[in-house]
């Protein structure tokens, strides 16, 4: 019951989620943030896309993009585990 109720809280969220096009100008936001610090592609991917879309908070668990996202310019939350 718990992982149905889980579930259907992951529905409703990614019923909000906006599709942002993987462009020029998000892989050369994504390639600016490779740049400015060690990240994956697909964690430089996250923060290029988030600027792309003008996110007012970029919320991450991972402590190095979250020092990237916050060095591109976007506010920035480090969820603590």
């Amino acid at each position: 019951e718990r992982c149905a109720a889980l579930m259907a809280e992951v529905h409703r969220d990614f019923a909000e989620f906006s599709r942002v096009a993987l462009d020029a100008r998000v892989e050369a936001l994504a390639i600016a943030a490779m740049e400015r610090g060690r990240l994956r592609a697909v964690e430089a991917l996250h923060i290029g896309t988030a600027q792309a879309a003008r996110v007012a908070l970029f919320v991450t668990a991972d402590p190095r993009q979250a020092l990237a996202a916050a060095a591109a310019g976007l506010a920035t939350e480090l969820l603590e585990a």
